[in-house]
């Protein structure tokens, strides 16, 4: 499930914010911003920076750069969360 809307999807020219998407997320897992970025690694918490993941994707980020988002993850630990959503 997307939480941005088509009509976003369709403009992909412009960045959405970073922090716009994850107010998002964050509304909707319950998980605070700051364990998002933590190194915790709760099934709750991945759960929560997957889908954080898939919409920082949609949103036109790289996966380098939505590590650095997530706290200074690896680009390829943000390719395997990509994966885990499917």
């Amino acid at each position: 499930m997307l939480l941005i809307d088509q009509e976003t999807l369709l403009c992909r020219s412009v960045y959405q914010p970073a922090h716009l998407v994850l107010d998002r997320v964050t509304s909707a897992t319950g998980v605070p911003l700051h364990l998002l970025r933590s190194r915790q690694r709760h099934p709750a918490l991945t759960a929560a920076r997957a889908l954080a993941v898939r919409e920082l994707r949609a949103a036109g980020y790289s996966y380098a750069e939505i590590g650095r988002i997530l706290g200074g993850r690896h680009h390829t630990s943000i390719m395997w969360l990509e994966r885990r959503v499917g």
